[in-house]
């Protein structure tokens, strides 16, 4: 019975014409929590969102790892257009994180 888990934050990064992008908050390797865990963050972008250049999904500034789960993963569906333009950024900045249990941290480091 541990009591403790710091939940990370990973990312796979997007292109035009290529991938979506996706942040993944995760439990440690055989972690999981019997409660829901609630990650509210922000976005830091260079990028236009709102459909311009890409969407997240889910479109709220937090994210929920379900109970019994390992992890949830926040998508930005990235929009090819045919402008020439610098390379755009989107970052993540995780704000709090809510759980019933304190033992519940985050590691915000990208």
């Amino acid at each position: 019975n541990d009591d403790a888990a710091v939940i990370t934050i990973t990312k796979e990064d997007a292109a035009e014409g290529g991938s979506n992008g996706q942040f993944i908050f995760s439990f440690p390797t055989g972690f999981t929590s019997d409660k829901e865990t609630l990650i509210n963050f922000s976005l830091g972008v260079t990028a236009n969102g709102a459909g311009v250049d890409y969407t997240a999904n889910p479109l709220a500034t937090a994210i929920t790892i379900p109970a019994n789960a390992p992890s949830a993963t926040l998508t930005l569906n990235i929009y090819d257009d045919d402008l020439v333009e610098f390379t755009e950024n989107v970052s993540l900045t995780a704000v709090t994180i809510n759980s019933v249990y304190s033992g519940i941290t985050l590691n915000p480091v990208l």
